[in-house]
């Protein structure tokens, strides 16, 4: 075939192929690309409003917890304002009259008594903690619950004692009863411990109250509730209650309770093992010892991370045996190498 032929073929071919693409479509075939273009394009505006919404939700829940929280302040910011001025007023008062300020000897009102409450409410991790100000508040609400009458001290208890009051409300309660040292009010907790028919609530609350008092002659009352409580929480309370007091065998009752909650896959066991970080040096010895025998994942990290936290260089051993562990999760591996790093960094200080 001459170079001529071939190309004439080429011009033709191109040509027919441009000419077919220029051609316009079938009507019908743009219409239906049409509505689908149109459907996508709704489907698509659908799922921009829809997000708008959800994002407008958000945001109206975000500008809620904003205004609960100003709102909040601003109470906090007015109660403690009005206090100040109550406490510039009395000493005003005490300056004219020659005598110094002091507290109102008389009983004090009904509402006092649930202001009194709620402010040791708002000191109950100072308490948990035994810092300043939780012994400060604790000290603050004897000298109130001195004043309040036989009528008034009967209806904390009673409302302690109600199983259908909230379980927070009930807990701090048991905290004020348990911190006022009256003999009556610790008798009241007592009575819900020695109780079968007392509800379970009551019960751990009232060890956990009584666990915190500094009150004289619990240590006999503490130790038979940590030896032969039903109740695994009760037993933990009253022991590390007798820990707080300095009775050794509070140590090892509070681990046991804590061993046995693990052991029985209760989640209670890894909270147990938050209170290892209040009891100081005591507490050392049995926990590293189990930085060996613990097998829970979860638990294991958990004492690492609260080994490291108290600064136990006496853990090193233990810890260097769990960073090089292949057989132990790497959770556990890099929990002991991070505890590793803050320990020896310490001990090189």
């Amino acid at each position: 075939m001459s170079k001529s032929a071939v190309s004439w073929i080429l011009v033709v071919g191109c040509a027919a192929f441009w000419a077919g693409y220029l051609v316009p479509r079938d009507s019908g075939t743009v219409e239906r690309s049409d509505r689908a273009l149109q459907v996508r394009n709704a489907e698509q505006d659908q799922r921009l409003a829809e997000q708008d919404q959800r994002l407008d939700a958000d945001k109206a829940r975000l500008a809620a917890a904003f205004t609960l929280q100003e709102s909040l302040r601003a109470r906090l910011t007015l109660l403690e304002r009005r206090a100040q001025e109550n406490e510039e007023k009395a000493a005003l008062v005490a300056e004219h009259s020659g005598e110094p300020a002091t507290a109102p000897d008389g009983p004090p009102t009904d509402d006092e008594a649930k202001e009194a409450i709620k402010s040791l409410g708002a000191q109950l991790q100072g308490i948990i903690l035994g810092n300043e100000a939780g012994k400060k508040a604790g000290e603050e609400f004897r000298k109130f619950f001195a004043r309040t009458t036989p009528e008034q001290r009967r209806k904390i208890i009673e409302k302690f004692e109600d199983d259908t009051q909230d379980i927070q409300q009930r807990l701090v309660i048991a905290h004020a009863l348990a911190q006022s040292h009256d003999p009556d009010a610790l008798e009241a907790l007592k009575a819900g411990l020695r109780d079968p028919d007392a509800d379970l609530m009551r019960k751990r609350v009232s060890s956990h109250g009584l666990a915190f008092s500094d009150a004289e002659g619990l240590d006999t009352f503490l130790s038979e509730m940590a030896n032969n409580a039903d109740d695994r929480g009760v037993r933990a309370n009253s022991a590390f209650g007798l820990t707080r007091r300095g009775i050794a065998e509070g140590v090892d009752l509070y681990f046991a309770a804590t061993d046995d909650a693990l052991k029985a896959g209760d989640p209670a066991g890894l909270q147990y093992m938050s209170g290892l970080a209040l009891m100081g040096e005591q507490a050392y010895p049995a926990m590293r010892s189990r930085l060996l025998t613990y097998d829970d994942e979860q638990a294991l990290v958990t004492l690492i991370t609260i080994v490291r936290k108290v600064g136990d260089k006496g853990a090193i051993e233990n810890l260097q045996k769990l960073a090089f562990d292949s057989s132990k999760p790497m959770s556990v591996q890099n929990a002991a190498k991070g505890a590793l790093t803050k320990l020896q960094a310490a001990d090189s200080d």
